[in-house]
């Protein structure tokens, strides 16, 4: 089990389950969290840090699936 602050850019649908695409600051990187793998979920209250995001489509592409 791990704590992550994440910023999130959307939930998908795929692969049977949704999915929280966010940059993850414990990674550095963009990250995919199956929601089923989330115990808990708390809204820190804070901006990102991170103003410039890409867009959840971008991040799509990236999977190894076609739409």
């Amino acid at each position: 089990m791990s704590q992550r602050e994440v910023e999130p850019i959307g939930l998908i649908f795929y692969a049977f389950s949704w999915h929280l695409i966010a940059w993850c600051h414990h990674r550095n990187e963009y990250r995919d969290f199956n929601l089923i793998r989330i115990i808990c979920l708390k809204n820190l209250g804070v901006p990102f840090k991170n103003a410039q995001h890409m867009p959840l489509s971008d991040y799509m592409h990236l999977l190894p699936l076609n739409y």
